[in-house]
């Protein structure tokens, strides 16, 4: 027996030993493989649907038809809410509710961005809103953790500026002041932000 005919004999025997294991292999790799194409197609008619609601509530918003605005952010939430546009659509959806000074209602679309926005910046975003929110409420108790946001760069200024009108509104002057003072050394000389936190600081009474 040749070579070559050796080689045939172990190729039909190892074939009719294992040859339904190959088969069942196969066929679950194209299972897979079809399985992953369909969700791919999914999740991208979802981000196009997503898309269109969230133009949707951009161009009702610039309108000012809160109404319509608000029912496409509620959509986006209940049926999108996986995507990033359901959490940039919280944001938008807790300005409506602000504008109309309707704060629960800001609040609940910021808590719903702080929890699941995408990416994890919409999060910080929101969280940073609701600190805001809370204080200008007279609640900056309840703030005071929502600055809490871990090492996210670009966000520190936000944060001690936050942390100082929490700890001024808590009549803690001293404090707030040297929050402050960390706030405007983040920020650029040219801020108006910057203008603003120089003028809360020395607006402070602070004890000798």
């Amino acid at each position: 027996m040749s070579s070559d005919e050796s080689e045939i004999e172990r190729i039909k025997e190892f074939a009719g030993r294992h040859g339904h294991r190959v088969v069942y292999g196969l066929f679950a790799l194209i299972i897979a493989a079809g399985g992953g194409y369909f969700y791919w197609r999914y999740q991208a008619r979802q981000a196009a649907y997503a898309a269109g609601l969230y133009n949707e509530m951009l161009g009702a918003t610039m309108q000012h038809r809160y109404g319509l605005a608000t029912v496409a952010g509620r959509k986006l939430e209940k049926h999108y809410g996986s995507t990033p546009y359901a959490g940039l659509g919280a944001l938008l959806l807790a300005r409506v509710a602000n504008d109309q000074n309707k704060i629960p209602e800001a609040e609940t679309a910021l808590r719903f961005a702080a929890h699941y926005g995408r990416p994890k910046v919409v999060q910080t975003v929101a969280r940073l809103r609701m600190a805001a929110l809370l204080v200008a409420a007279g609640h900056p108790r309840q703030a005071y953790r929502w600055t809490r946001i871990g090492n996210q760069p670009g966000f520190k200024g936000q944060v001690w500026a936050l942390r100082g009108q929490i700890l001024a509104a808590e009549h803690h002057p001293r404090q707030a002041a040297h929050a402050y003072t960390q706030a405007i050394a983040l920020m650029s000389k040219k801020s108006p932000m910057r203008q603003v936190l120089e003028l809360e600081r020395a607006q402070l009474t602070v004890a000798s």
